[in-house]
């Protein structure tokens, strides 16, 4: 496909009760998709059965983006994040993937995502995000100090200096710089505690989901902020995919005992048909 098409084209969207399923072996070649993916994508199912999954990787999806992808599915554990895919025709659509890794006797066998239709804030900050990385910018440093925290300590120098300023006004200029003081140690009590407990629920997720590049997409916090709103974001991803994969096995044990009420009838009628066939012999050596 023409990358440039690929860049080019319209957006598609499906509906928030629709997941788009595939499973690849650990080469990466799919081995089988549900029919929303199929749908969406443009292209038939026997087109991408055997097909590397980079059939509908998207030319504005970073490299950096999937070195976190990788680094985290061969070592075993799930990835979450925005992706962006391009369909067969050109046009493109954004999923929120989670992707686990599929075991067989202990060893990895292969990898299932699980897509859903992703807040539009979400993509927002994605496509923002990985414009910055393929033009070679990097992640926006910034972006590691929590913007609250920040506001949060010059408020509270402000107040501090506030303060000071009053009580120099009243004639206590020994006591201006208790104030000052005052105000500062009380910034770093709540930075503290708020910390503390942050680090609290983190001990609590020890399996949760964590990626710089991929926090960035899911919340405007970074650190210890970030990093429990993606952990817990991802346990609900995890959650949802253990229910689609249960879901989708029932659908599967259900297809196989349909076709196999369809065979055990039809050997049934095939076996009336021949005692009724054999029935009839001695009949006529009777005529």
């Amino acid at each position: 496909m023409n990358d440039k098409i690929a860049s080019h084209g319209a957006e598609r969207t499906f509906s928030d009760s629709e997941q788009l399923i595939s499973s690849t072996d650990v080469d990466s070649t799919i081995r089988d998709c549900n029919d929303h993916f199929v749908n969406i994508s443009g292209f038939t199912r026997d087109e991408l059965i055997g097909q590397k999954h980079n059939i509908v990787r998207h030319n504005d999806m970073p490299a950096k983006a999937f070195l976190g992808l990788w680094t985290y599915i061969l070592e075993g554990k799930p990835w979450m994040g925005i992706v962006k895919n391009r369909c067969k025709n050109g046009d493109y659509y954004w999923v929120d993937a989670y992707i686990t890794p599929i075991f067989s006797n202990g060893k990895i066998t292969g990898f299932e995502s699980v897509r859903r239709k992703p807040k539009k804030e979400d993509v927002a900050r994605a496509s923002k995000l990985y414009a910055r990385l393929k033009a070679g910018k990097g992640i926006p440093k910034f972006s590691k100090v929590r913007k609250r925290e920040v506001f949060l300590l010059l408020s509270s120098l402000a107040l501090a200096a506030l303060l000071g300023g009053v009580l120099q006004a009243l004639g206590f200029s020994s006591l201006s710089w208790v104030g000052v003081l005052g105000g500062l140690i009380g910034y770093a009590g709540v930075w503290y505690s708020n910390r503390r407990d942050l680090k609290g629920l983190l001990e609590h997720m020890p399996h949760a989901f964590r990626d710089d590049t991929a926090m960035l997409t899911y919340t405007e916090d970074s650190g210890l902020y970030g990093q429990v709103k993606i952990s817990i974001l991802s346990d609900a991803a995890h959650l949802n995919t253990v229910v689609t994969r249960l879901e989708h096995g029932a659908q599967d044990v259900a297809e196989q005992a349909s076709e196999a009420h369809v065979l055990s009838t039809q050997a049934t009628n095939e076996c009336v048909i021949s005692r009724l066939k054999l029935s009839r012999w001695p009949r006529l050596f009777m005529k």
